[in-house]
């Protein structure tokens, strides 16, 4: 094998490609010793990949000495300063990793870079640095760098590692910045409602809700919250007026809901006769979607029935079990026939 051809099978089994892990570790030394001998030229790339190796090797101090030899003939390469940071912080060299990693953002942000230096400040008990650090990032970051888009992929990566305070936070800096796009409020209005804060996540899917109209299945988002805090009536009136306003009133499956809420409050089939025609019509339309969702508030109910309930809570937990139950059931019997 020629020179160019040996360094070109070479980078091709290198880095981040599968193909790297079907060479044995001993032949990646080999490789990279005879490349830099054969191709100087490429000594940067050459240098960058052995070090590589040898952080994934877990030789943390040699991973250091190539990578550092990368840098100083290529010092603009975001994955050389990655894996740079990932072998000082390795090494317990926690200030220069994280400096690293800094400086790879700074090149190049990306979900991977994300990940590692949130993931270093958690894992050493220095996670309330994060907001700071990420007003650092957002004067050093590229100028073509959406700062809007830079906060959301950390936010995703916060709730990652239960962050939630932070990513909540970061998502309503995403919110200043994207006033008018629907799907951040959403993000926003979900991890609030996984917070607990149903207010502010009711406002924030009324605000996805006005924006865009395509999403006005988040009007049964607001509906399920306002239920939850007992609030039945409300929950009802909610999807009542979303049906009203949309021409999607059947396919959209308000249908289960309604028919769920209103045999909350009256415990009789009787009574929800129109709903149930609402029903038929929405499961002609093949649509079944929402019954997962609705197993899975069954079996969260009943857990939550498991616990010592203040009276009020425990008839409520009850009539929810009981509502759940009959519409999971009609269905399933509908399907049978």
């Amino acid at each position: 094998m020629d020179k160019d051809k040996e360094y070109q099978f070479y980078i091709s089994c290198a880095r981040r490609v599968p193909k790297a892990s079907t060479i044995k570790y001993g032949k990646r030394n080999v490789l990279c010793s005879r490349c830099l001998i054969n191709s100087p030229q490429k000594a940067g790339d050459i240098y960058d990949i052995w070090g590589m190796y040898k952080l994934d090797a877990q030789e943390y101090s040699k991973s250091i000495n190539k990578l550092k030899k990368a840098l100083a003939i290529n010092p603009s390469n975001a994955n050389t300063w990655e894996d740079l940071g990932k072998a000082q912080l390795a090494l317990g060299n926690d200030e220069e990793g994280l400096r690293s990693l800094k400086v790879a953002m700074s090149i190049t942000p990306s979900d991977f870079l994300h990940k590692a230096l949130i993931k270093a400040l958690y894992e050493r008990g220095r996670a309330d640095e994060i907001p700071e650090i990420y007003r650092e990032l957002t004067n050093i970051i590229p100028s073509g760098t959406n700062r809007g888009y830079f906060y959301y992929a950390a936010s995703l990566v916060l709730q990652d590692f239960g962050l939630n305070t932070f990513a909540l936070d970061f998502l309503r800096i995403v919110i200043f910045i994207f006033p008018n796009r629907a799907n951040f409020y959403l993000a926003y209005g979900r991890l609030l409602r996984k917070e607990g804060l149903l207010e502010e996540a009711i406002v924030a899917f009324k605000e996805a809700i006005a924006i865009e109209e395509s999403y006005h299945n988040f009007n049964i988002d607001v509906a399920m919250l306002r239920y939850n805090q007992g609030e039945v009536l409300s929950a009802i009136e909610e999807l009542e007026a979303a049906a009203a306003e949309t021409t999607h009133q059947i396919d959209d499956s308000i249908a289960f809901y309604l028919v769920f809420m209103r045999y909350h409050l009256s415990q009789d089939e009787s009574e929800i006769e129109k709903e149930i025609e609402q029903l038929i019509r929405a499961l002609e339309l093949g649509n079944n979607v929402f019954s997962q969702e609705l197993s899975e508030e069954l079996q969260v109910a009943q857990l939550k029935l498991e616990n010592q309930l203040d009276e009020k809570t425990k008839e409520f937990t009850e009539r929810k079990i009981k509502a759940l139950k009959y519409i999971l059931s009609w269905v399933e019997e509908y399907h049978k026939n």
